[in-house]
């Protein structure tokens, strides 16, 4: 079963319930789900990514990763169905941290942001990955637009939005272990 943030007549369902499902008969319900081992897509093209790197190692899968600049984050799923957070480069990981799934999400017109949060003392590391409508096309249907990164808080201080500049994969935080959703916290 896939699930998909949907476009068009399905704006509405997306904005009440969070998502339409597309089973595999290819009939269509309504769901909010709390767990999952689902594919989150979109019902458009596949965005792009490129040649970004990861910092997972052999033995886990990818939930999300990306290039800021000079620096990769990767969130990656281990053996143990935890969540590893690691910052860095291929030679040297500068934050690593193992948590449970600490997932929110929020539902808006046209879209949707997830966040993972990893806490390390006083500090709070959340990874973001947002969908949105983009501009309108020549066929009367939404570009997709596409941005994540990093929040760097201290307390319920932002300290930074390290931002991504290229995906390793899907732009969206994706291959969740089952969790309970937390709470939704917006950050400015």
């Amino acid at each position: 079963m896939k699930i998909l943030l949907c476009t068009g007549l399905a704006l509405v369902a997306v904005a009440h319930t969070g998502y339409l499902v597309l089973n595999d008969d290819a009939t269509t319900s309504t769901a909010n789900v709390t767990a999952s081992d689902t594919d989150v897509t979109t019902s458009t093209a596949d965005v792009s990514s490129s040649d970004a790197e990861t910092l997972c190692q052999a033995d886990e899968s990818v939930s999300f990763s990306c290039d800021t600049n000079a620096k990769t984050v990767s969130v990656c799923r281990n053996t143990d169905d935890k969540l590893v957070y690691r910052f860095g480069n291929t030679e040297q990981i500068e934050k690593e941290l193992v948590s449970e799934v600490n997932f929110s999400r929020t539902a808006y017109s046209g879209g949707g942001e997830g966040h993972l949060t990893f806490t390390d003392g006083d500090y709070r590391y959340v990874v973001y990955s947002v969908i949105s409508n983009g501009e309108w096309q020549d066929d009367g249907t939404r570009e997709k637009e596409t941005r994540g990164g990093i929040y760097v808080l201290k307390g319920d201080q932002v300290l930074n939005d390290i931002q991504c500049q290229n995906y390793s994969g899907k732009p969206t935080i994706h291959n969740l272990p089952a969790y309970e959703e937390e709470p939704f916290e917006y950050f400015d």
